[in-house]
């Protein structure tokens, strides 16, 4: 222990209950010493020994898996630390608002090598289209059709059908898919079933939901067919998937 600047007291009033040092020698406190510092000191001293007792080093962690220190209270009492490995729970997902910057300096456009998966991107950055024209010249649509090839992977999430500017009709499109091997073939599947795309005496119409459809699933290099089976007054339709890429 260092040489203490203080005096070595023995004074009456001073009665300390306890050993303030940590190398059991003696206390040095300044003198004198008042009745009501001797009572302080008494106090301390009582609260350092109780420290003393309490204090624990925490061990390292030997083992070659890479640990790391932890701990969690449960409210009200605080949790003894201790070392573990992470856990799912431990880390949180990321927030779609947290990827915003992806394509400036300091996201995705910065990337030399690898791919960013697009899971980990905001929904309205993985929407791709699919979109198709129907039109049968000055005549009302009968049952046209058309083909369009897909290169975007993943589940339809979205549909529209209208028709040009000022026109007001109705029309029901069947959806079929094939690859473009079975399409050549003219070998295709109908995945809208009974629920076609339908616009019923309006300009057009649109939804989200693919009720009865035998799947919403597209497939890198999927051929979509859509044949109109009625419609009334219109001579022309668009048509648009959305496909939310996976």
């Amino acid at each position: 222990m260092a040489t203490s600047p203080y005096t070595k007291k023995t004074d009456a009033n001073l009665h300390i209950a306890g050993d303030l040092s940590v190398d059991g020698t003696a206390p040095y406190v300044e003198s004198p010493v008042s009745p009501a510092a001797s009572t302080f000191l008494k106090y301390v001293s009582s609260v350092w020994s109780a420290v003393l007792l309490a204090l624990a080093d925490l061990p390292g962690q030997i083992t070659t898996t890479r640990k790391f220190l932890t701990s969690a209270g449960n409210g009200t009492t605080a949790g003894v630390p201790f070392y573990d490995t992470l856990g799912a729970s431990d880390i949180p997902s990321i927030p779609s608002s947290k990827l915003s910057d992806l394509g400036t300096s300091s996201g995705a456009a910065s990337l030399t090598s690898g791919v960013v998966p697009w899971a980990q991107l905001p929904a309205s950055a993985r929407n791709a289209t699919v979109n198709a024209v129907l039109d049968n010249g000055a005549a009302a649509l009968t049952t046209q059709e058309i083909e369009a090839r897909t290169n975007t992977p993943g589940t339809l999430s979205a549909w529209a059908v209208w028709f040009p500017p000022g026109v007001s009709g109705s029309v029901s499109i069947d959806v079929y898919k094939a690859t473009l091997a079975n399409a050549l073939t003219n070998t295709w599947t109908k995945i809208s079933s009974t629920s076609p795309l339908v616009v019923s005496s309006a300009a057009g119409a649109s939804g989200t939901a693919f009720t009865g459809w035998t799947t919403t699933t597209i497939t890198d290099g999927d051929v979509l067919r859509f044949v109109v089976t009625s419609a009334t007054t219109a001579t022309r339709a668009y048509v648009a998937l959305e496909i939310q890429r996976s």
